[in-house]
């Protein structure tokens, strides 16, 4: 909603599940159970209604060969769409701590855009025209993923 509140007309969002080469050992790290990109890629396929008109599951990330981060997976998509006579804009979207995290409040390198979507409770970082979007903060139990 918020793009589309600042004239941009969404076409289609993708959940590109992370490479294992980065999931197992953060897994291993944090001594928890690391579900391999294959399942991960199964699973976000089933949550999302094959009817849904927006979100489409893309295994590519998890299918390369090794760990692609996530600035070249988004410039990936772009080349793409633009190899494929589309023109548009790639908007990342992550949660404002791996905003914070990353480094991504003044935005991404061009032509990349980045949207913020902050969890409940959570102090959301301003916007930067034209590169950084902050959206309304999640509900619920979504807020968890």
């Amino acid at each position: 909603k918020r793009l589309e509140a600042a004239g941009y007309a969404v076409l289609a969002a993708y959940l590109s599940p992370t490479h294992d080469g980065y999931v197992q050992p953060k897994a291993r790290h944090m001594g928890t159970m690391g579900l391999t990109g294959a399942f991960r890629a199964e699973l976000a396929r089933r949550t999302v209604p094959a009817e849904d008109p927006l979100v489409r599951v893309s295994s590519w990330e998890v299918s390369e060969s090794r760990f692609v981060d996530f600035p070249e997976v988004s410039m990936a998509l772009h080349r793409h769409l633009e190899a494929s006579g589309v023109r548009a804009r790639v908007f990342y979207a992550c949660g404002t701590d791996h905003a914070q995290r990353c480094g991504l409040l003044g935005g991404m390198r061009a032509p990349l855009g980045l949207v913020v979507v902050p969890r409940a409770g959570d102090r959301p970082p301003g916007e930067k025209r034209g590169r950084v979007f902050v959206s309304e903060p999640t509900p619920g139990g979504i807020a968890g993923f």
